[in-house]
């Protein structure tokens, strides 16, 4: 949030009734001024409606000035929500609450939601009671957090929560639950210090930790912690500050390690008295190039498997045993202590146990002098801390890991490109893990994989490499292993046999002596692979393969999201240029063509045709104003035809414009506006001219059909009475009977031909 207005300030200067006029015009202008240019959105509120909001309310909505200022401020909250918040209200007006910060969901004008976080402050107005609304947009850290909130449940060795920039506590994981004892609802809302001493909130340690934090982006600290039964434990702390142009926050990391703690302070406590659980004691005599061993205790046989003899004897020299790694550095320390005259000396080095297995030992080494001051022996207590190695190797990759995987996801939050995201997640995996060498590989279309992002000092290497999913040549690698069985692919020494492969021959070449490759899987498809190299053999154990896999995962998950995010992007961009090319070709057409909201009826778009007809500003008018001079939607409107189960189905009907006098043929279609909204679009082409030549070819017909009407009546009336004396003359039956006959027959004829023209329009009998 940027800097809070103080609230005195706005209520004296800005809205009091005790300044003068001039220069409380000035105070309202430089406060207006600092409000208008705020990050967060501020606005006022009085008896209910909103009467002030700077552009950033604007902003966060989407809304135009007009759109807000004026209506009512329930009007924007999220429905679910709205009747709890007005309780709030009315409490608050009851309670007289001079400032109250909670959350709640706004909707944006469209229709997609905003969750922000509000500053209440009664204020006085203009002389009447009012509310200064100051609201933060923390949709996107709330997004965070969902995304993230899972997978940091689950590390139950840490407690990791997060702290507003206030330092109180706003998230709560179940490894913090274990490891301090607060239980959520216990500790949410709270400030941080109660896991401190009494002894450090004292000294004001807590405080002193977050400016420290804001001032270097990130500390690491250890300490002692109080949990919720008042026990201590020794801590190891990381806070992180969360700010892009702003503080927004901190994550803080709690890693208990009493144990450790313990641990150390009794080796410290051993090597006082020089020994430590079973002590191995050497005796070398002085003087001589090679150093020779005069004395060595029995039990090396248990702890080493070296029979004391075999070092006595010159069987073995000490040096020989020593890891040929270590050698030279330890040799090196000896020769510096022996210049400096130094009475005694500590080092850590390996050794090989006669199994040929590597040992780590303490060396503990007292000079021996006689009484001119010249050096005679060293005696040297040896300690076995093989698995007090092992314990520190294993934390020290533990926290290693972990803060890979928390930068990256750092860096998946953040990140804007898909490139951006595998470049910056391979220096992350490289810089923090301490790898040589870290390559994504995504598959092609021809089957071959391709490095799209490359990091490390062995990177040279990948640029020779040719991978293809074909299983010849170069395809039986870790990485086509990883991406054909969906499972991490472990090579735990390259040296072994390296000759027999060309791609392990090459990658020892460059020092690189194990490595792993992790499938990256998206949407239950395999789109390539994460591949990390040690130069280290054996580096890659089941907890350091568990972090990687679940970093591989997040990394796929980002990748697709990005793809998804361009893809849409790229089509937005194609869909807008299609749209305005539409436009374009509407503003051609002689023909009205207009685009109308079907919820508010408002014109959204007119075609230069229908502007010269009824004037360039009729955008933003209800259509049925503008084009019928209603008050009210028409009663032929047409939503409910290209709506619903009919979207994006033309209708096309035909109607009279009683305001302007017109026919027009409408062609009616429902279809979705650049800004998500289904909208109504309406063509019309002007029939005015052929309705009116219907209409005279149809009195056309009717004239003609009358007159054949009137010309049937004229002839076959006299035809009738023919007929009928003739048929009187044929009952008498006298001699003329056939030329009665004949003459029936002809007028017959004569009657068909009179009907074929005046029926038909045939001269025909």
């Amino acid at each position: 949030m940027s800097k809070k207005l103080n609230e005195g300030e706005i209520k004296s200067e800005i809205f009091g009734r005790d300044a003068k006029s001039k220069e409380k015009t000035k105070l309202e202008e430089m406060y207006k001024a600092v409000v208008e240019k705020a990050n967060d959105g501020i606005c006022i509120i009085q008896d209910g409606m909103i009467v002030y909001a700077n552009p950033k309310v604007l902003e966060m909505g989407g809304y135009k000035k007009n759109e807000i200022v004026g209506k009512p401020f329930a009007d924007f909250i999220f429905s679910e929500e709205k009747e709890e918040i007005l309780k709030k209200y009315k409490r608050r007006m009851r309670g007289g609450k001079v400032e109250e910060i909670y959350e709640m969901i706004f909707v944006r004008k469209d229709g997609s939601k905003v969750c922000a976080q509000i500053t209440v402050t009664l204020i006085d107005y203009r002389g009447k009671p009012a509310e200064l609304v100051i609201i933060r947009d923390i949709t996107e850290k709330k997004e965070i957090k969902e995304k993230y909130g899972a997978m940091i449940d689950a590390l139950e060795d840490y407690a990791i929560f997060m702290l507003d920039e206030k330092g109180n506590v706003i998230s709560w994981n179940k490894g913090a639950e274990r490891i301090k004892g607060y239980k959520a609802h216990e500790v949410l809302g709270k400030h941080f210090s109660i896991f401190y001493t009494e002894e450090d909130r004292k000294e004001g340690k807590p405080e002193k930790e977050l400016r420290m934090a804001v001032k270097k982006g990130k500390i690491e600290v250890e300490g002692w912690r109080v949990r919720k039964d008042g026990s201590r434990f020794w801590a190891d702390v990381v806070i992180t500050t969360l700010k892009d142009r702003k503080l927004r926050g901190f994550v803080k990391v709690t890693q208990d390690l009493t144990e450790r703690k313990k641990m150390e302070e009794a080796l410290r406590e051993e090597r006082n008295l020089f020994i430590s659980g079973p002590v191995v004691v050497f005796k070398w005599k002085a003087g001589e190039k090679k150093i020779p061993v005069e004395y060595v205790s029995p039990n090396i046989k248990n702890v080493f498997g070296y029979k004391p003899q075999e070092f006595t004897k010159g069987k073995i020299r000490y040096e020989d045993i020593v890891h040929p790694e270590d050698l030279e550095r330890i040799v090196k320390e000896i020769q510096y202590y022996r210049k400096k005259q130094i009475p005694y000396f500590e080092q850590e080095y390996r050794i090989i146990d006669a199994k040929g297995n590597e040992r780590w030992v303490h060396d503990f080494t007292i000079v021996r002098k006689n009484g001119e001051g010249k050096i005679t022996h060293y005696h040297g207590y040896i300690v076995d801390i093989t698995e007090k190695k092992m314990a520190e190797e294993k934390l020290r990759k533990s926290n290693r890991m972990f803060k890979v995987l928390y930068k990256c996801n750092e860096v998946l939050v953040f990140a804007k490109s898909k490139k951006g995201l595998m470049d910056k997640v391979c220096r992350v995996i490289a810089e923090e893990g301490g790898y040589p060498l870290v390559w994504i590989g995504v598959v092609e279309k021809n089957k071959e994989v391709h490095p799209a992002a490359v990091v490390g000092k062995a990177k040279e290497y990948v640029k020779k490499l040719k991978i293809t999913l074909d299983n010849g040549k170069y395809g039986n690698c870790p990485t086509w292993t990883a991406i054909e069985t969906g499972n991490p692919s472990v090579v735990r020494d390259m040296e072994e046999n390296a000759e027999r492969t060309p791609w392990k021959k090459k990658a020892t070449k460059y020092g690189l002596k194990s490595s792993i490759a992790i499938p990256l899987i998206a949407n239950g498809k395999v789109v390539g692979a994460l591949n990390i190299y040690s130069e280290e053999r054996d580096a890659f154990q089941r907890e350091e393969i568990t972090f990687l896999s679940q970093l591989a995962h997040d990394l796929a998950y980002g990748i697709v999201f990005l793809e998804t995010r361009e893809r849409e992007k790229k089509m937005e961009r194609k869909l807008e240029k299609e749209r305005a090319q539409i436009l374009s070709i509407f503003e051609g057409i002689d023909e009205p063509i207009y685009v109308a909201d079907p919820e508010t009826y408002k014109i959204l778009y007119v075609n230069n045709a229908l502007k010269k007809f009824f004037g360039k500003n009729i955008t933003g008018k209800k259509c049925y104003e503008v084009f019928q001079g209603l008050d009210k939607p028409c009663d032929f409107c047409t939503n409910d035809k290209i709506f619903g189960e009919n979207f994006e189905k033309t209708y096309v009907w035909e109607f009279e414009n009683k305001k302007v006098g017109r026919w027009y043929r409408c062609f009616d279609r429902g279809i979705t506006w650049p800004d998500g909204r289904k909208v109504r679009l309406e063509i019309a082409m002007d029939i005015t001219d052929r309705v009116h030549a219907e209409q005279k070819w149809r009195e056309a017909l009717e004239q003609e059909r009358q007159f054949k009407l009137d010309t049937a009546h004229y002839f076959f009336n006299p035809i009738a009475i023919a007929k009928g004396y003739l048929q009187l003359a044929l009952e008498e039956k006298g001699e003329e009977e056939d030329k009665i006959r004949k003459a029936i027959k002809a007028i017959e004829r004569v009657e068909n031909v009179v009907k074929n023209v005046t029926q038909k329009g045939e001269i025909r009998e």
